[in-house]
């Protein structure tokens, strides 16, 4: 071979190898970055999962007492109660009524009359005697005034009016002569009437009145009814509760003795009624209000007290044909305070949130006073995404 063909050669193959050298200097620098890449992604990752599994929060909450309002149904029976009957009849007259028409009449009295003069003193009827302040009337009867002595005499007002009742006073016996006038006079001891007549009308407001009076007190003898038979040594309930006060359950029969608008001074009220008391085992109550308690997951119970049972509401309806059962509504005002197994404390709900977050949720939940929030690691200003990793305790 020619010498200057081995040097061609030579030259084309020294071209190749330097080709063939930069091309993998170029593999070997972008595979370079590729692993320092997926080095540091790996780190970023651990640290991000690390952070996550260190990351950790714990939130102390200061509680205070609070009222809920609990209410549940039971029935009559459940509540080992009873409904209590008893029938009642009686009456009751109500003097006076509270309408009262007035008309003008003539006022009339007795007047006595006194002769101090030496002889006797005829005077016929309708003799006029006045009054000390004005007031005219006439005798209704002739009679003689003995000398020395008196007589009664029925004097009527000559004027009808309110005028003509006047008090006890001495007349002048206006047709003598003025000399007689000093010793024979009359005098009254008793106050003149009828110039104001008042007269009662009854309405259908004393009618009423009438009848809740003598309700009320046919409630009071129904209620120690009742009392006397729960006290009883054969009665069976362990603790008696009365939930429903005695109330009229039905009216057999009523009468009134008038009418609305007859003029009358009294009258009487009769009825005959069905008075119903309900009452309850106290015991098994509070049986059920325990249980109403765990199964709502109301919070943590306060200890339980007859207090919380005084203050209950109760109503009852769908009483049964033969009164023996019925339906209970129960209100109750039941003191409480917060417990973890609250739902609203659940970890779940304070994920990634910062600290006004987190204490606005808290905020919202009754029983909660005052919020402390510790994050770790230090500089962390949420709450971790994990719920495992943030921690509840309450005070």
């Amino acid at each position: 071979m020619p010498l200057k063909t081995k040097k061609k050669e030579r030259k084309q193959k020294k071209t190749t190898e330097s080709n063939r050298s930069i091309a993998d200097a170029r593999i070997e620098k972008y595979y370079n970055k590729i692993v320092v890449g997926f080095i540091s992604a790996t780190v970023l990752l651990i640290l991000v999962i690390l952070y996550f599994s260190f990351s950790k929060t714990t939130i102390s909450i200061t509680t205070e007492n609070t009222d809920k309002e609990i209410s549940f149904n039971a029935t009559i029976q459940e509540l080992g109660g009873t409904v209590l009957l008893t029938d009642i009849e009686d009456s009751k007259t109500a003097n006076g009524t509270s309408n009262v028409v007035t008309s003008q009449g003539r006022a009339s009295g007795t007047v006595t009359l006194i002769n101090n003069y030496s002889a006797d003193q005829p005077l016929v009827a309708t003799t006029r005697l006045l009054s000390e302040n004005g007031v005219l009337f006439r005798t209704q009867e002739s009679v003689v005034v003995p000398a020395g002595g008196t007589v009664d005499v029925p004097v009527l007002a000559d004027t009808e009016g309110e005028s003509g009742d006047i008090e006890p006073t001495k007349f002048e016996i206006v047709a003598l002569r003025e000399n007689l006038k000093p010793s024979i006079y009359g005098q009254s001891t008793a106050a003149m009437t009828g110039g104001l007549i008042k007269t009662a009308v009854l309405s259908e407001e004393d009618i009423t009145q009438a009848k809740t009076d003598l309700t009320n007190a046919l409630l009071t003898e129904a209620k120690n009814r009742f009392k006397e038979k729960t006290s009883a040594a054969d009665w069976s309930i362990t603790n008696t509760k009365v939930i429903v006060d005695p109330y009229v359950l039905a009216t057999k029969n009523e009468s009134v003795s008038a009418k609305a608008g007859d003029e009358v001074d009294s009258f009487a009220v009769t009825e005959n009624l069905t008075i119903a008391e309900v009452v309850i085992d106290l015991e098994k109550l509070k049986t059920l209000y325990q249980t109403k308690l765990t199964t709502d997951n109301t919070g943590e119970l306060l200890p339980v007290t007859d207090t919380i049972f005084d203050q209950a509401k109760f109503s009852v309806s769908n009483l049964s044909a033969d009164y023996t059962d019925g339906d209970v509504k129960i209100e109750i005002t039941a003191p409480v305070k917060l417990a973890l197994t609250d739902s609203a404390l659940a970890p779940k709900n304070f994920t990634n949130k910062t600290e006004a977050e987190v204490k606005t949720l808290l905020n919202q939940i009754p029983g909660v006073d005052q919020i402390t929030i510790k994050f770790f690691p230090f500089w962390s200003n949420k709450t971790p995404g994990l719920e495992s990793n943030i921690k509840i305790v309450l005070q």
